[in-house]
C-alpha cells in the first residue's frame, strides 16, 4: 500500500486544525480539518476523517475525505472508503465498495 517509511500517525481521539507538510507516510485515524501538502503518501485509515485542501502524491482512503484533492501520482479508494471531493490526479483507482462523490479531472 504504501512505498515509504511511517513518518507520522494521528490516532483516533485526536483532531487537528491547521496545515500539515510531512515526508514518506503519514496515517491518519483521528480528525484533521485544513491544509495537508506532501509529496509522498497520505493513509487516511478507517477511522481517519479528514476535510480540507490537499496536495499529495498519493492518497489511500480507507474513511472519509472532503474537501478538494490534487494528487500528483494517484488516489486510491479501498472497500468501505469515502472520497467526497473534487479531485486531479493522473490514476484514480475505485474499488468495488469505496464511494467517490464529486468531479475528477485526470491530467
Amino acid at each position: 500500500m504504501r512505498t515509504g517509511d511511517l513518518n507520522g500517525f494521528i490516532d483516533s481521539g485526536c483532531k487537528i486544525n491547521g496545515t500539515i507538510e510531512f515526508q514518506d507516510t503519514l496515517r491518519i485515524e483521528g480528525k484533521v480539518f485544513g491544509k495537508i501538502l506532501s509529496k509522498n503518501d497520505l493513509v487516511v485509515g478507517d477511522k481517519g476523517e479528514v476535510e480540507g485542501e490537499l496536495e499529495i502524491g498519493v492518497l489511500y482512503v480507507n474513511g472519509i475525505v472532503k474537501g478538494k484533492v490534487r494528487a500528483s501520482k494517484k488516489i486510491v479508494v479501498h472497500k468501505g472508503g469515502k472520497l467526497l471531493c473534487d479531485i486531479e490526479t493522473p490514476s484514480f483507482v475505485m474499488e468495488e465498495g469505496g464511494i467517490f462523490e464529486g468531479s475528477c479531472n485526470m491530467t
